[in-house]
């Protein structure tokens, strides 16, 4: 307790400093993530020695980790307010599933063939580093819901997808570590981890957020004078779809995700019933959840940079990031996107935000915390948090030249 006011001193500075410095950073070659993942490694071990967490406290980091990606694909699926039937949809299946498996393929590859992984702990690898992340790629998503830029559409929805697309892969990692039961054959894990796990929570999560946008309509005809709040709205959602899926053996990030984009339809609903626009509703929880994904990211990346300092730069395998980055992301993009799909720019920019975060922080802490073998767990562990502090800092530096000469060049 005696360090609570220093805690508060410090999360005072850093709120303060970015609200005032929000709008300059949009101009340099700098992320806020950059920011908190340096405040994070200088209140680290290796420097003030003021925060203590380390990979220890996995229940921990996996409760704070998941709760913001839960936000994060919210949020993200909220702004894609594309009819489902749309061609770009097509783009983000892709890149969600064939994209991601390549991913998971290469990485498994190159860990189990040159790094000595066992064949389990390299496909857990390249599963916990497959996904993309919708926190810290921010600067490349859609810009709210009237933003339907293809590449913008397209990362986005890859993100707030490929968070579940990954999961089956992190079990099948864990089953031929003996740490999950896969069945006769696979079999288990195909039908229930593969299968029902992503289908059934897309039929979950789609039907919350279609009974509540129906609700919420019925109710706005009925009861004009009726405020509702709109907060309550979206967290009820959330809860509702994560917890059915979760309880039902789904997969509950692609249930929240799979109830926004189903929510979103309320703003066409409500202005059919009533003649007034649905948007009011609709932005207000898109905007307190966008907040909340702010604060989020604060607290992850800033314990991503004091665990840093636990991190073995003797490892091998450490160069696997780079491949990841230059050869790996990109194949298995040109390999789904064709050109008419996508133009040049357009393909080259999907091939170089593979942006990795909070997502893998999740899935790493979840493997951790059943079972995984501490010898494979100190290395996993090493690889999957330099992976991303290299991400934070690679991708925050290049995304507003980039993005800038993406706007330029469609301009």
């Amino acid at each position: 307790m005696e360090n609570l006011p220093f805690w508060y001193l410090v999360i005072g500075l850093v709120l303060i400093t970015m609200g005032l410095l929000h709008s300059h950073l949009k101009r340099l070659p700098l992320s806020s993530a950059i920011i908190y993942l340096t405040f994070g490694f200088l209140l680290g071990p290796f420097f003030l020695d003021r925060l203590h967490l380390t990979l220890q406290h996995s229940h921990l980091l996996e409760l704070l980790s998941e709760v913001v990606v839960i936000i994060s694909v919210f949020a993200a699926g909220l702004k894609l307010k594309v009819p489902f039937r749309d061609v770009r949809w097509r783009l983000v299946l892709r890149l969600a599933s064939a994209s991601m498996v390549i991913t998971v393929a290469g990485v498994a590859l190159l860990a189990y063939f040159i790094f000595d992984f066992s064949l389990g702990a390299a496909i857990l690898l390249g599963a916990i580093l497959a996904p993309t992340d919708p926190v810290l790629a921010s600067g490349v998503q859609v810009q709210g819901p009237e933003d339907q830029d293809r590449l913008r559409f397209s990362l986005t929805g890859e993100a707030g997808f490929n968070d579940s697309t990954a999961f089956p892969f992190v079990m099948l990692g864990l089953g031929l570590m003996g740490l999950h039961d896969l069945g006769s054959f696979g079999m288990k894990w195909i039908l229930k981890d593969l299968i029902w796990a992503i289908g059934g929570g897309v039929m979950i999560g789609w039907g919350a957020g279609w009974i509540l946008s129906h609700i919420v309509t019925y109710y706005k005809r009925h009861n004009e004078e009726s405020v509702v709040l709109d907060d309550f709205l979206g967290f009820g959602l959330v809860a509702l779809a994560y917890g059915v899926a979760v309880g039902l053996s789904a997969y509950g990030f692609i249930a929240v995700f799979a109830a926004a984009i189903s929510f979103q339809q309320l703003e066409k609903k409500i202005e059919q019933a009533t003649g007034d626009s649905g948007d009011q509703t609709v932005g207000a929880v898109l905007t307190f959840h966008e907040q909340l994904e702010r604060i989020g990211e604060v607290a992850t990346v800033l314990v991503v940079g004091s665990l840093l300092s636990y991190v073995s730069l003797r490892e091998p395998g450490l160069l696997l990031i780079p491949l990841l980055f230059l050869l790996i992301r990109p194949l298995s993009v040109y390999s789904v996107v064709q050109r008419q799909q996508a133009g040049g720019m357009s393909r080259a920019l999907m091939a170089w935000f593979g942006i990795r975060g909070i997502g893998s922080i999740y899935y790493l802490t979840y493997a951790i915390n059943h079972g995984r073998p501490a010898t494979e767990a100190a290395r996993i562990s090493s690889i999957v948090l330099v992976a991303i502090a290299v991400s934070v800092v690679v991708h925050g530096v290049s995304v507003t030249p980039l993005m800038h000469s993406y706007e330029r060049a469609r301009a």
